[in-house]
């Protein structure tokens, strides 16, 4: 019997599932190399095209932001501390509801899974930021040591400000519900095709933080030159608001579709009636948005070709995101890869060759009409 000295220490519960996924994770990767490969050569053209751009126009770049120091700390910490207090609250939700929120794990380990998420989502996003000046000076020969180092003390304290708000909870408010009385008529238990309608917007409800949103805009607001009229920073403050409800929209109704689909999959639902009924009322609300902001644009000084382009580009990814999410609606864990993957190649052409996207967004959109048909 070999001695307690020798004997193998079993491993941490959290990490053992962490390694669990990771090598999941990878065998999936493995299964689908092609995928792999288009995604590294879409990588290599988009560092290409942003290096070509960052020669062309990384002088102005570096410049603008030399001009506006107190802009580029307040962004760097806004940015940072908004990634990292989300990053956390969303992991500190996830191990709450994991199979081993029961098990007696130790308070450190579960800090110590939580610190290790939180870095995977934070870390990348945070180091693009330097690593894309770093890139501007080198390819522009320009110095803009002053703005990296207002840009990295920004991320810096807004990293510690997010990851210290992001251990407070928001406190929940309950609502007192009124008394169930004799006069009122029992609500009936069957659901129609308009419940899935309104379930995007029941999630996006549910998953908003007017405060984080405040902050969001007061972060806007404090970038603002000095001396800018009234009227420009209310236009301003309206696209902000406009951007966000169409993302927090297009999140929420991309999150719905595959909770839906597992719900209705069983039951006798054609693929028209159901992305007829689920996504039709987000997307008008949605071409709503995106139509607010054009026009917010065009208010502001946007050129009519500029402001259509945006409008243009912004309908094109709603649809191709939508239409991806019903084709991948029953294999929900590889479709925000693949969504990935198709945004990253939608800016390699918009930064080098803009026009052959009509030519590939209907070829990409007939692929997932085929694809959603066959799931």
């Amino acid at each position: 019997m070999p001695s307690p000295s020798l004997q193998t220490a079993p491993a941490p519960a959290l990490r053992l599932q962490a390694r669990l996924l990771a090598n999941a994770r990878r065998r999936y990767w493995l299964r689908h190399k092609p995928l792999l490969a288009l995604a590294g050569v879409l990588a290599v053209a988009v560092a290409w095209v942003a290096w070509r751009r960052l020669q062309a126009d990384g002088g102005a770049l570096l410049a603008l932001l030399h001009d506006q120091p107190l802009a580029v700390g307040v962004a760097g910490f806004a940015l940072a501390w908004s990634l990292t207090r989300n990053a956390r609250r969303r992991t500190q939700q996830t191990l709450a509801k994991s199979w081993l929120a029961t098990a007696p794990i130790d308070a450190r380990e579960t800090h110590a899974a939580t610190r290790r998420a939180v870095a995977w989502r934070v870390v990348p996003p945070l180091v693009a930021i330097p690593a894309v000046l770093l890139a501007a000076m080198a390819a522009s020969g320009a110095d803009a040591s002053q703005t990296l180092a207002l840009a990295g003390a920004g991320l810096a304290l807004g990293t510690l400000a997010g990851w210290r708000s992001g251990a407070r909870a928001d406190a929940v408010a309950t609502v007192a519900l009124p008394r169930l009385s004799a006069r009122r008529r029992a609500a009936s238990n069957a659901a129609g095709l308009g419940a899935l309608a309104r379930w995007p917007f029941a999630r996006l409800l549910a998953d908003a933080n007017p405060r984080q949103h405040a902050q969001l805009v007061a972060g806007v607001l404090l970038m603002l030159p000095m001396g800018i009229p009234p009227f420009v920073a209310v236009l301003i403050v309206l696209l902000a608001a406009s951007l966000i409800a169409a993302h927090s929209l297009l999140l929420a109704l991309l999150a719905t579709i595959p909770a839906a689909a597992a719900w209705t999959r069983a039951t006798p639902l054609p693929l028209g009636t159901f992305a007829r009924s689920l996504c039709l009322r987000s997307g008008i609300a949605l071409a709503a948005a995106i139509a607010i902001a054009t026009l917010l644009l065009a208010l502001l000084g946007a050129s009519p070709i500029a402001a259509l382009a945006f409008a243009g580009v912004a309908s094109a990814w709603c649809v191709t995101a939508i239409g991806h999410a019903l084709a991948s609606r029953h294999r929900p864990e590889r479709a925000r890869g693949e969504r990935i993957a198709i945004a990253l190649a939608m800016l390699a052409l918009l930064g080098s060759a803009w026009w052959l996207l009509p030519v590939a967004l209907p070829l990409l959109w007939w692929r997932d009409v085929q694809r959603a048909r066959r799931a």
